[in-house]
């Protein structure tokens, strides 16, 4: 009973080690097929075993690649690239993983995937142009990116250049329009004597009031005080001249 028993549990170990091994198998012929949804579904169940582990996921990688699933080749190229225990696999994961950075337009890390790729096997003529290739990319966009910069900080000041030209001219503008309303009101004043005569006669007024620094009432008051003297002086002198002929006329009698 116990042998038995025994028996049954090695063929049980031996079938459920062929089952990652099939599966991968699998999935090779869903590849060759252009059947990639199938094909990633066989490597997935393929590393579930750390034997088959590093090449079910590189498989599982470039199916995901073909069916245009980039973020999911990117995670499985990453995943085969540390389970690889020779560089040559190891530098194929990366130089894939590049690949996938690259088809969504993320150079960076698709220049850090084939920096990895180069370490593990620097002599691959296909990494090293695609690094070139990529780090020129880089280079490009960097001066664009300052091109642009300076573009926009030109751009920015030639707004601020305008704005203060467009002060400057509406302030003479307005300087200008002053003096035509200046202009026109002179010439409007030169056009109305009415209003010339009224300005001159309170001018006059105003001024001959201020050099005698009297009312037309003090002056009458002065002219009757000068009135009421004269005749007084007059009086005086009548009274005079009417003793003068008295005296004259006893001093003759005499």
């Amino acid at each position: 009973m116990i042998k038995k028993i025994t028996f049954c549990l090695l063929v049980f170990g031996f079938l459920q080690a062929q089952i990652p091994k099939q599966s991968l198998v699998l999935g090779n012929k869903a590849y060759e097929k252009g059947e990639y949804t199938d094909a990633q579904q066989h490597y997935f169940g393929a590393s579930a075993d750390s034997t088959w582990r590093a090449k079910a996921s590189f498989n599982q990688g470039n199916a995901a690649y073909r069916a245009g699933n980039f973020a999911q080749a990117q995670k499985d190229f990453a995943k085969a690239a540390q389970e690889a225990s020779h560089k040559a696999e190891k530098a194929k994961a990366y130089y894939n993983l590049g690949n996938a950075y690259f088809q969504e337009k993320k150079y960076k890390e698709s220049l850090e995937a084939y920096t990895a790729s180069l370490k593990a096997q620097p002599l691959s003529d296909s990494t090293r142009y695609n690094y070139n290739m990529v780090k020129q990319l880089l280079q490009n966009q960097d001066k664009n990116q300052d091109k642009n910069k300076d573009k926009n900080q030109d751009k920015d000041k030639n707004q601020d250049q305008k704005e203060q030209d467009k002060k400057e001219q509406d302030q003479q503008n307005q300087d200008k329009d002053q003096k035509e309303q200046d202009k026109q009101n002179q010439k409007e004043d030169k056009q109305n004597p009415q209003n010339q005569s009224a300005d001159k006669d309170k001018q006059d007024q105003k001024q001959q009031q201020t050099q005698a620094g009297m009312s037309k009432e003090d002056v009458e008051n002065l002219l009757k005080a000068f009135e009421a003297q004269n005749q007084k002086v007059q009086q005086d002198v009548q009274k005079k001249q009417g003793a003068t002929k008295k005296t004259t006329q006893n001093d003759k009698d005499w």
